[in-house]
């Protein structure tokens, strides 16, 4: 537990540094992994809201979601592409 909370907090300065604030929304994507569970927790412990997606979600369907909502962040695994106005990283 005490690696997961490490892992959460560093990920909610790290979403701090990228200037996502409470409100905003990222996507998750990918795989239930230790770093999804880290993510996850940072996220909502700095307020931001997560739009978690299936593994099995298509390049279209992910940039489609990530309109509606208004997403900041596309997290997922290393191939993905940053959507227009969004940034990207991996998990």
């Amino acid at each position: 537990y005490a690696e997961v909370a490490a892992g959460a907090y560093a990920f909610a300065r790290r979403l701090a540094e990228l200037g996502i604030a409470k409100g905003d929304k990222i996507i998750l994507h990918g795989e239930s992994r230790p770093g999804w569970v880290m993510a996850f927790w940072g996220a909502v412990l700095r307020g931001v809201v997560v739009v978690p997606l299936e593994p099995s979600s298509s390049a279209a369907v992910i940039e489609k979601i990530g309109g509606l909502t208004a997403a900041k962040l596309v997290l997922g695994n290393a191939e993905l592409v940053p959507l227009e106005g969004q940034r990207a990283g991996a998990l």
